[in-house]
């Protein structure tokens, strides 16, 4: 059966114009998730994940071409 969503939030970063959310699979490569164009924005729902699979998520917040990492995550789907 599917999980039905991993829900993540993080901190507002001053001056950031978006984030990118980065997504791996244990034992898997980073991928581009979902980039957000509001820097106001710091919540998102990942609804395709699978039940009892370790993800890891990267968040990084952006201000124009430079990129700063926010914050790092694991989580086990349930």
């Amino acid at each position: 059966a599917a999980a039905k969503k991993i829900s993540l939030s993080w901190k507002k970063t001053p001056g950031a114009a978006g984030y990118v959310i980065l997504r791996k699979e244990k034992g898997g490569s980073w991928k581009e998730l979902r980039t957000i164009k509001n820097g106001k924005t710091v919540s998102f729902a990942d609804k395709k994940v699978k039940k009892g699979v370790q993800y890891s998520y990267r968040i990084k917040a952006y201000s124009g071409k430079t990129f700063s990492s926010v914050s790092s995550v694991s989580v086990k789907a349930k």
